[in-house]
């Protein structure tokens, strides 16, 4: 990889990639909109709008690069799944492919999710299980996928969509799970695991960011699973943590029903993953919770002193 242009670089997924793509690649270039950046060495940061297309055509004039790891779009907690910011992304990402191949690009790598998939069937395959997404977010991406896929075709253009799953780790929101248990539990309050019944597929954020770096430096094409292929349930996860902790006695696990409709399971088929692109995770789940855990013991004295 030649020159690596990555959005989203300040994001969850986007500034655990960073360091991976330094070490693969000459020319790393990173986009962020709204967080200040720190000065990373080798690394060439851009501030910019990305929904301002005349700035993104701009910005892809002027840096012509080979490689596009597409990570933006809005994702604040609890608003992204309905918001209509998703449309405007929708829309600004097409432009951005566009941008990028008119101006040289040769492999692009976006970053899709479960949530394109039918919830119903629990086993989430790339080539078998049903396409039909529930939520506005999962329709936008679904239909971004469409467009990198035909739009790579017309073009000669190298494509792959990365259907991530359920992500954990240093720096995710703390309104998410398992984030909001560990940050509970270590301001000695009561936590509550709600739906302790349900069963996921969570991958530590290292591990995803190795796997959508590897994957822009291969050669494998359409969607593909990033996930661990481990079923875990929610109660699982949170009695691990609160053990770790030594906080068992402040963690109350409930099987109630959410405020909305919950598939039982969703699990990723990882067999994309694993035989073609020759990746595994390096995170076992309870090595990915202790590192979690340390980060946010770390985090939260940081903040206290």
């Amino acid at each position: 990889m030649n020159r690596v242009l990555i959005t989203g670089a300040t994001g969850f997924v986007g500034q655990h990639c960073l360091p991976l793509l330094r070490e693969r690649t000459a020319e790393v270039h990173a986009v962020c909109c709204h967080t200040q950046p720190v000065p990373s060495r080798g690394i060439h940061w851009h501030r910019l709008d990305l929904l301002d297309h005349h700035a993104t055509e701009e910005l892809f004039r002027s840096l012509q690069p080979s490689h596009l790891l597409h990570t933006a779009w809005f994702t604040k907690p609890s608003e992204f799944w309905s918001s209509p910011e998703n449309l405007r992304w929708l829309e600004s990402s097409m432009t951005i492919l566009q941008q990028f191949q008119t101006h040289g690009g040769e492999r692009a790598v976006c970053t899709g999710s479960c949530a394109e998939y039918d919830w119903n069937q629990g086993y989430c395959q790339e080539s078998s299980t049903p396409l039909l997404p529930a939520t506005i977010y999962g329709k936008c991406k679904h239909m971004l996928q469409r467009y990198l896929d035909t739009f790579g075709n017309l073009n000669g253009l190298s494509t792959a969509w990365a259907r991530i799953f359920f992500l954990y780790g240093p720096g995710a929101h703390p309104e998410k799970f398992p984030g909001s248990i560990i940050s509970t539990l270590l301001s000695d309050q009561s936590a509550v695991c709600s739906q302790g019944h349900l069963v996921r597929d969570f991958l530590h954020i290292a591990d995803a960011a190795d796997a959508l770096v590897s994957l822009l430096d291969s050669s494998c094409e359409g969607p593909i699973n990033v996930g661990s292929g481990i079923p875990l349930r929610l109660e699982e996860m949170a009695a691990q943590i609160a053990d770790q902790l030594q906080r068992r006695p402040l963690l109350t696990i409930q099987r109630t029903p959410g405020p909305g409709p919950e598939p039982p399971v969703l699990l990723a088929d990882v067999s994309r993953l694993r035989n073609e692109l020759k990746w595994s995770p390096r995170f076992g789940w309870r090595k990915g919770l202790s590192d979690t855990t340390d980060w946010w013991e770390r985090n939260l004295q940081h903040h206290a002193a």
